[in-house]
């Protein structure tokens, strides 16, 4: 993420079995847990490419095309 990017601060529970695993992990990768979070919902998400693919979903949006009619 760049640091001039906009954010939005959100505040979750977790079950301590997950906390504690988080917090090993971001421990064993010298990384916050914050980052680990954040990468993970990118992720789960599928973030950097639904943008990507929604732009394309608008350009395409409209036009109906009949295969049969490509042949």
């Amino acid at each position: 993420m760049k640091k001039s990017q906009q954010t939005k601060t959100l505040t979750i529970s977790l079950p301590i079995a997950l906390y504690k695993t988080l917090e090993v992990k971001a421990q064993k990768n010298d990384r916050s847990k914050n980052y680990l979070v954040r990468k993970a919902l990118e992720t789960h998400l599928d973030f950097g490419s639904s943008e990507k693919s929604n732009k394309s979903d608008k350009k395409t949006s409209g036009k109906k095309t009949d295969k049969k009619s490509e042949e």
